[in-house]
């Protein structure tokens, strides 16, 4: 038995192609003069009028790419210069880097809704109420989720028995990275469906309701 993981997960983890990396001078000029910024290379979506209307004068908002910085890199050349610049202007700054934000998903529900729509709204809501010290309540919006049909499940997992990887039509970016070193990291192996991300607003359909499913 194989387990069976329709890659919401995979934009979470894997870089589009054309990947920006973060301007951090450009980002802190900005930010001189301006509550919220979004760099170039965005591929997230957020609601800001929904976001800015819970954020207080002394806070600002950073929308950036996904990271195209290692760890290291991106202590000295992106983390340090943000916060020192927060420090000296005494202001709260919150990050958003693809869909990483200081809040993440808390069930697998809102972590598959985060994947599917590359919506962000929520964790960046939850990550103004917590420097606000208010109770952060329920962010991410309730969108329907339907049940696949057998004929869904059985024609996803056919292609994944012919292939670990499967990259569905409509998907921007192909998922690349070696299942091998999924193996080493989790001790599972593992066949990977990358599907599109979807519109916010709309329906979790099919198989994306069925993340972590095992197929022989």
């Amino acid at each position: 038995m194989l387990p069976l993981i329709g890659l919401l997960l995979g934009v979470a983890v894997v870089q589009p192609p054309d990947v920006h990396k973060l301007d951090v001078p450009a980002a802190i000029r900005a930010l001189e003069t301006q509550q919220v910024y979004q760099a170039p290379g965005v591929v997230t979506h957020i609601d800001l009028g929904v976001v800015t209307r819970e954020m207080a004068p002394d806070t600002k908002l950073l929308i950036g790419p996904f990271s195209a910085y290692k760890d290291n890199d991106h202590y000295e050349r992106v983390s340090e210069p943000l916060r020192k610049w927060a420090d000296s202007k005494k202001v709260r700054l919150i990050t958003v880097e693809g869909l990483y934000t200081r809040w993440g998903p808390s069930n697998v529900a809102e972590l598959r809704q985060q994947t599917a729509y590359m919506d962000i709204t929520g964790p960046a809501l939850a990550s103004v109420r917590e420097v606000n010290k208010v109770p952060v309540g329920e962010v991410y919006p309730a969108y329907e989720v339907r049940t696949p049909t057998p004929a869904q499940v059985a024609d996803l997992a056919g292609k994944l028995r012919e292939s670990r990887i499967y990259n569905a039509p409509g998907r921007a970016d192909k998922f690349t990275l070696s299942t091998k070193s999924i193996q080493q990291q989790t001790g599972l192996t593992v066949r990977v469906a990358a599907l599109p991300a979807l519109k916010p607003g709309g329906t979790v359909r099919g198989l994306r309701a069925r993340t972590g499913q095992r197929i022989p």
